[in-house]
């Protein structure tokens, strides 16, 4: 009987395409503020559009939810191992897109 193994990603590199896909989302909204007509570009700078997560909140989510190795200490423990600084913002925002704070 053949070996019918689906091979699939590393853990980073489903941190890595998650983060990817999550600024796809907010690039495909800016597309449709764009479509509508929504003049968002003049707008303050503490009224632009940006959401900033610290990797712990993403980790957790992604990795441990659930699994009652979802604490704190745990969690850093999991960034630490996928090599992400758990301490550095990560925004998602129409400009500079894809960018760590």
């Amino acid at each position: 009987m053949a070996d019918n193994k689906v091979v699939s990603h590393s853990e980073r590199e489903i941190y890595d395409g998650a983060l990817s896909l999550m600024q796809q989302m907010v690039s495909d909204f800016e597309d449709w503020l764009e479509y509508w007509g929504v003049d968002y570009k003049n707008l303050p700078e503490d009224e632009k559009f940006s959401l900033k997560y610290y990797p712990v909140e993403i980790v957790r989510e992604l990795f441990l939810s659930g699994t009652g190795h979802d604490g704190g200490t745990s969690t850093r423990l999991k960034c630490r191992e996928l090599g992400i600084d758990a301490d550095k913002l990560v925004e998602f925002s129409f400009e500079d897109s894809d960018e760590e704070v």
